[in-house]
């Protein structure tokens, strides 16, 4: 090799180096040749240490606490690349994680709940609350079951066990791991309901007093933000139970407090909040404090029921259906009240997506310029416009899709049909869209090798010239190329091409002073040529011939002998229809009789223009060859067969 390398160049010795290295230089670098596979028949490849790993990380989200992270990741499980034979198996875990996943999260919100409860000595909620919790509770052990029992036969399908070593068994250790530690976190659970449990049942081994309370709210139907006037007594065992603090809660929420008096009755009044919600559950609420604590037991009065009294209205929302980019466009809208009273102005806001356009003060029906934004991404987008709550009045909203896209210019240019080069060509026209003129855009044209840029007018305007270079061709057809760059971020790139027919007056002039000079060649060697054959039959007319012979130089026009015309018999006949088929023929194929050339070759050269009477001209030929060829008297029976083979030939070139 080193020898072949000394005797080469230095240019083809680089390339065989380089043909080398292509050749062999990926096993020398480490690398592999994969071998390209058909998408359809290509074998699937499956990552099982992946799979392990994505569940660990979903049940890190179970002990975190994280719900909607784990109903995130486990809802993605069915889109992701599995085995067929675990496709199964994979749904079971998402189904199971997701529901143990919402569970450990009402299950640690209700623990914190009855605490609160077994502190206000609501014995009687908190066992309520536990046996809620108790079920839960038993609902995810049992979704910690089906999760622990699919991971283990995802491992027995792929003949893994936890100590058999690798990567695949370490991600099949941590979700295993993962496991363990969701039931531990369920069992401190369960044991943190058994120690609050036994604390309900010490505190009512106390033989703490019950107490009752009641409830009177005045009037039952209020509009929002008017004042509700409340009353009642609390006692225990028959006895009034003065300077006791007692709760009103509206929808379980604690909303106005109140302190009874000796006699254990209370009262006040409370202002209605502005929840637009047309019911409301009232409830007062007492619960040991201080001294209390222990003595006595808490205690909810019935649940009553307001009525909430608030105006509605409807919106209705017109919006165009396109807009542009950095272009203005109007949203309108009308807010009817039906028969409640409407207020002089409330405010109103706009927005496009999540993002805040505008804020206004309407009436009943407003109309609104508003700017998008040049940024904005082109497709759908969602206008929403809202009207604040205000007062007695509750807030409404309405949405409508709006497309977001840009506008194509289109060219009115006046461009010639016939342009001749060398020279220049005048350009104008006018660039415009839906919008209107595309003003200030440059403008590239280009027309063959030729170039020119420029810049449209205010009104879209433009009128210029560009030259165009000689061709070889005479005649041809040349696209002009323009090319448009708007400014305005509302309106899209422009690129059209136009044809037009080019001549080019040099080549085309050589061509045509060549082309007048072989008319007038040919026309002169036609006329001599004309002249020569007259001469050669009219001489040999002259000559007396005791037989006629057809020698291969006589000419069709010897057929016209004027002494065969003369004579009225079947000789002379057969011969002029013969004259007559021939001139009918060239009178239809426009074919001449060449010099030296027979009756044979006439009718071999025509045979296809007749076609089917073809064969009538044949025959006629054939009759008159004989004539020329031997001393045969044609008969008039002869004669009648060659009119009639005229005739027929006649009626086919007619057909």
């Amino acid at each position: 090799m080193q020898n072949i390398m000394n005797h080469l160049p230095a240019k083809l010795a680089l390339a065989a180096i380089a043909a080398m290295l292509i050749f062999h230089g990926p096993p020398a670098l480490g690398l592999e040749r994969l071998p390209h596979e058909e998408p359809e028949t290509a074998k699937l490849a499956f990552n099982f240490i992946s799979l392990f790993r994505y569940y660990s990380s979903s049940l890190d989200s179970v002990l975190q606490k994280d719900a909607e992270e784990t109903e995130a990741k486990l809802q993605k499980m069915p889109f992701a690349n599995i085995h067929v034979s675990l496709a199964e198996l994979v749904d079971e875990f998402a189904t199971s994680g997701i529901d143990i996943s919402l569970l450990v999260v009402d299950i640690d919100e209700s623990l914190g709940t009855m605490r609160e409860l077994l502190a206000q000595s609501r014995f009687e909620e908190s066992i309520e609350l536990a046996d809620e919790i108790s079920g839960k509770l038993t609902q995810a052990q049992g979704d910690l079951d089906v999760i622990e029992d699919v991971t283990r036969a995802t491992g027995e399908k792929l003949r893994i066990t936890p100590h058999s070593g690798g990567s695949l068994s370490t991600s099949y250790s941590e979700v295993l791991d993962r496991i363990e530690r969701i039931r531990e976190m369920l069992d401190l659970y369960k044991s943190l309901m058994s120690d609050t449990l036994l604390g309900i049942k010490e505190s009512i081994e106390k033989s703490p007093s019950p107490t009752e309370l009641t409830l009177n709210i005045e009037p039952k139907v209020a509009f929002v933000g008017d004042n509700i006037h409340f009353e009642g007594i609390l006692t225990s065992q028959g006895e009034c139970l003065a300077g006791r603090e007692v709760d009103i809660l509206l929808n379980g929420s604690q909303y106005a407090a109140s302190v009874t008096g000796p006699d254990g009755y209370y009262q006040g009044a409370l202002r209605l909040p502005y929840w637009y919600i047309h019911q409301v559950q009232v409830q007062a609420l007492y619960y040991p404090r201080g001294e209390d604590i222990g003595v006595y037991i808490a205690s909810l009065s019935p649940e009553l029921e307001l009525e909430v009294l608030f105006y509605e209205a409807e919106l209705g929302l017109t919006v165009e259906d396109k807009s542009y980019p950095g272009y203005e466009m109007t949203i309108g809208g009308r807010l009817d009240y039906g028969q409640s009273p409407s207020p002089e102005e409330r405010k109103v806001e706009i927005y496009l997506d999540n993002d805040f356009l505008a804020e206004i003060m309407v009436s009943e029906t407003f109309e609104q310029k508003i700017l998008i934004a040049p940024e904005t991404e082109l497709g759908y987008h969602t206008v929403t416009v809202s009207a604040a709550p205000m007062g007695r009045y509750a807030s409404v909203s309405t949405t409508a899709p709006l497309e977001i896209t840009r506008a194509t210019p289109v060219t009115d240019m006046d461009l010639p049909r016939v342009a001749m080069i060398p020279g220049s060509i005048a350009l104008s026209g006018r660039i415009y869209s839906e919008l209107g003129p595309v003003s200030g855009a440059p403008i590239k044209i280009s027309l063959g090798k030729s170039q020119i840029t420029l810049a449209s007018s205010e009104e879209g305007t433009f009128d210029t010239r560009i030259k165009m270079g000689m061709g070889l061709s005479p005649v041809g057809s040349q696209d002009i190329q323009i090319r448009v760059i708007p400014q305005e971020p509302w309106h899209n790139m422009l690129s059209t091409t136009r044809s037009m027919v080019v001549v080019n007056m040099i080549s085309s002039g050589g061509i045509l002073a060549i082309l007048l000079s072989l008319g007038v060649l040919a026309q002169s060697r036609l006329r001599r040529r004309r002249r020569a054959a007259l001469e050669k039959m009219w001489g040999a007319t002259a000559q007396p011939q005791p037989v006629q012979v057809y020698d291969g130089d006589t000419l069709i026009p010897l057929l016209a002998d004027k002494r065969a015309e003369s004579q009225r018999e079947p000789r002379s006949a057969i011969l002029n229809f013969y004259r007559w088929t021939v001139r009918l023929i060239q009178a239809i194929t426009s074919a001449l009789v060449r010099p030296q050339q027979t009756l044979r070759e006439f009718f071999e050269e025509n045979r296809k223009s007749l076609g089917p009477s073809a064969i009538f001209f044949q025959e006629l030929t054939r009759m008159v060859e004989r004539l020329l060829y031997s001393n045969y008297q044609p008969t008039k029976e002869d004669a009648m067969k060659s009119e009639q083979l005229f005739h027929s030939v006649e009626k086919g070139i007619k057909r």
